[in-house]
């Protein structure tokens, strides 16, 4: 603010040239003495100020004199070298006008004149909003070899943007960040970055003002690769050309690229599948288990193009099979573009829209104990809620709806994982830290070694090897066929002729010994739940296994002469079932994947320890009718989390 003091102003008109300090007529001496009046100043707004264009102007200025009547000064006010005259007294020592602010500069002069003196003052404001800066981070944290990224909007209500002065460092050294002068969108991304933090600045600057954004990333030595046990599928998209994909866990399939995908470049220096909004990889014919009956985990990298604000865009579709599969991950338009998830009928959001040309890190992990469902982005958790996942034995579509004609993902696609356990937050984030760095999936290394273990894998002959410690072999009876299991080969009884003896020499004595028993089966057929069916018997005993239609088709048991149900079993679903006993006890626990369904006491009667496989001691009735694989009898009683490994293992087992 400046102001001008001139001479004390006394009574009306005065010689120009008077410099006394104080002035008097014997004309202007009011009932109160002697009139004198020092000076007019502003004192709102504050000189300099920046106010919003549009914003309502409080504009004042105060007089410094006494024995004066404000009615009769002559005051003249100019706002932008306008003249104003709806200005109005706020108190006999203070003026004011009422207006609104103009962009660009502001200027306003007032002048109180008596005579030939004028005391004057001006004032200047700038009508303008700081320009506005939205940052967003890939992450504060990731991992050697990982790409830094960052990208955001700027908006400027007065100054186009591709005026603006724009202004990146990273640790104190200019970078170009590439950006849109007509959305003011822009990004950054940069790999190779070392160990240790490192310190971002955005300055972004209009003709008045200028905003400042700082943000530090820390680049963390990540492990040496994710734990990759327990893998049902893993693509880790390095063929950098064709339309096969090879399945890198155990089981080695390979799945079909349909449609008009590109290869691309990843965010790790390999390749990666741009699914061009019209492409899907077809897993249909789904690896073992399916994931309706186990916890599981599921992570890919994707880097979406554009939003697509008419459909869902899919990233992970189950198909129905004989059931009703559910859009597993998808961007939703009505979640705003966040990672959504349809399980249980409902759909359930993130909370952050995934930014277009960027890469991000996604995973859906189901846990069947909390009953629970999470979303991650980029190691963050997006949501978490209850649901339940109604039954389906369908394979699975990536990039794709369940018709396979919509729904499309539009982008890029890389490391799709899926596992049949559920993660924890902190190895969420650890797979995000380790990038492509995915650790080679392996066999899952069994409790102990078991005393049978029926692989099923003959492809041929009419017996079973057993590869447990007691050796021998089973003898195939009947008419039956070989088949694809849960892993490689199982042998498909015909439901009127097929069972496999196992003679003592190669079970384990069961009256003296605690006993597991697991096995993976199929019911290939109609009304499992109007006769039972037979899985495990002992050939002079009881049955330890069959599919009991008295409980309306459930897992159950008739040790110790009384029935015990132990879930459902739905036809032309495999299943992992299992059986412990314990004679201290006599506890008797059922097991359907991997959950124990049913417990009771039950008394040990004793027997020869010979078995049946898929018929009643009769030979004549209750016959299994499907395949049957991956056979073990363990001589203990497993406790729940060794079953639960078993069956989140799949079939991919190896002796410890």
């Amino acid at each position: 603010m400046r102001s001008l003091t001139l001479l004390p102003i006394l009574g009306l008109l005065l010689p120009a040239c008077n410099t006394s300090d104080e002035v008097t007529t014997d004309t202007d001496v009011t009932s109160s003495g002697l009139r004198i009046i020092n000076k007019i100043e502003f004192v709102s707004p504050v000189e300099g100020q920046s106010i919003s264009p549009g914003d309502p102007l409080l504009l004042r200025a105060r007089i410094d004199g006494i024995n004066y009547n404000p009615s009769l000064l002559d005051i003249e006010l100019y706002v932008n070298d306008v003249p104003v005259e709806n200005w109005s007294w706020l108190t006999p020592e203070e003026l004011v006008w009422e207006g609104t602010v103009g962009s660009g500069e502001n200027e306003a002069v007032i002048y109180l004149n008596v005579g030939e003196v004028n005391l004057l003052d001006e004032i200047r404001w700038i009508g303008n909003t700081a320009p506005e800066v939205d940052v967003q981070v890939n992450s504060n944290i990731i991992s050697e070899g990982q790409l830094l990224e960052f990208y955001g909007v700027i908006q400027d209500e007065e100054t186009p943007i591709s005026e603006l002065e724009i202004t990146a460092t990273l640790d104190g050294e200019v970078i170009d960040v590439e950006g849109n002068p007509e959305t003011g969108g822009f990004f950054f991304t940069q790999g190779g970055l070392s160990a240790g933090m490192h310190y971002i600045s955005l300055v972004v600057a209009d003709e008045w003002e200028e905003t400042t954004v700082n943000f530090e990333v820390e680049v963390v030595v990540g492990p040496d690769c994710a734990s990759a046990e327990d893998t049902v599928f893993s693509l880790f998209m390095d063929e950098s050309g064709g339309d096969v994909l090879m399945d890198s866990s155990p089981r080695q399939n390979e799945y079909a690229v349909v449609g008009p995908a590109t290869w691309t470049l990843d965010p790790f220096g390999g390749s990666a599948l741009d699914m061009a909004g019209g492409s899907y990889i077809d897993l249909a014919n789904a690896p073992y288990p399916n994931i309706w009956s186990s916890d599981f985990t599921f992570s890919a990298w994707v880097n979406v193009h554009e939003m697509n604000w008419q459909e869902n865009q899919t990233i992970l579709q189950q198909l129905d099979g004989g059931g009703l599969g559910r859009t597993l991950v998808y961007l939703s338009p009505s979640c705003d573009g966040a990672l959504t998830t349809y399980i249980g009928g409902q759909a359930i959001c993130g909370q952050t829209a995934l930014q277009p040309g960027m890469w991000h890190h996604v995973a859906l992990v189901r846990d069947r104990f909390t009953n629970t469902v999470s979303l991650y982005l980029d190691g963050q958790l997006e949501a978490r809620d209850y649901a339940y996942m109604e039954y389906t034995n369908g394979g699975y579509l990536i990039g794709a709806g369940k018709d396979g004609h919509s729904q499309y993902f539009n982008g890029s696609i890389d490391q799709v994982q899926l596992l049949s356990r559920p993660f924890t937050q902190a190895e969420v984030v650890e797979q995000f830290q380790a990038g492509d760095l995915i650790c080679e999936a392996e066999c899952a290394s069994l409790p102990e070694e078991p005393s049978i273990w029926l692989k099923t894998d003959e492809w041929g002959g009419g017996t079973l090897v057993n590869d447990g410690y007691n050796g021998g072999t089973g003898a195939i009876n009947g008419d039956f066929e070989w088949t694809y299991g849960t892993w490689d080969g199982a042998l498909n009884f015909d439901g009127e002729s097929t069972y496999v003896d196992l003679s003592s020499g190669v079970t384990p004595d069961f009256n003296y010994t605690d006993f597991t028993i697991s096995m993976k089966v199929r019911f290939d057929g109609e009304g499992i739940e109007e006769y039972d069916r037979a899985l495990v018997q002992l050939d002079e005993g009881r049955t330890l296994l069959y599919v009991d239609a008295s409980c309306g088709g459930q897992l159950s048991s008739f040790l110790g002469g009384a029935e015990l149900c132990g879930g459902p079993v739905q036809e032309d679903t495999w299943y992992h079932v299992a059986l412990t006993y314990e004679h201290a006890t006599q506890n008797l626990v059922l097991y359907l994947d991997g959950i124990a369904r049913a417990n009771g006491q039950r008394s040990w009667e004793m027997v020869s320890p010979e078995l049946l496989l898929g018929v009643n001691r009769t030979l004549s009735t209750q016959f299994w009718k499907g395949p049957m694989d991956e056979v073990l009898f363990f001589d203990r009683a497993l406790d729940e989390m060794e079953v639960m490994d078993i069956h989140a293992a799949g079939s991919a087992f190896c002796l410890p």
